[in-house]
């Protein structure tokens, strides 16, 4: 059963460009049958700052520190799959 999400993402105009496109190919992806691995690499230095409003008007929580460091024993890999 499919259900729906509301989100609102706030950054600036090149970030948000880049967002809605990585969302753009994961949609096609999901269109057209394709598995594709997608590397998305998020600069740290600030200013690139995504921020994301939940349904209930809350931003969402950033993941706690220490997960993050987690994924830097992993060489900075963090994998995610978006369907089966």
């Amino acid at each position: 059963m499919k259900s729906k999400m509301q989100i609102n993402v706030i950054g600036n105009d090149a970030e948000l460009k880049e967002f809605v496109k990585l969302c753009q190919y994961i949609q096609s992806f999901g269109a057209y049958g394709m598995s594709r691995c997608l590397h998305v690499n998020t600069d740290g230095d600030g200013s690139g700052r995504l921020h994301f409003i939940g349904e209930d008007g809350g931003e969402l929580p950033n993941i706690p520190l220490e997960q993050l460091h987690a994924i830097e024993s992993e060489q900075g890999e963090f994998n995610v799959d978006i369907g089966e």
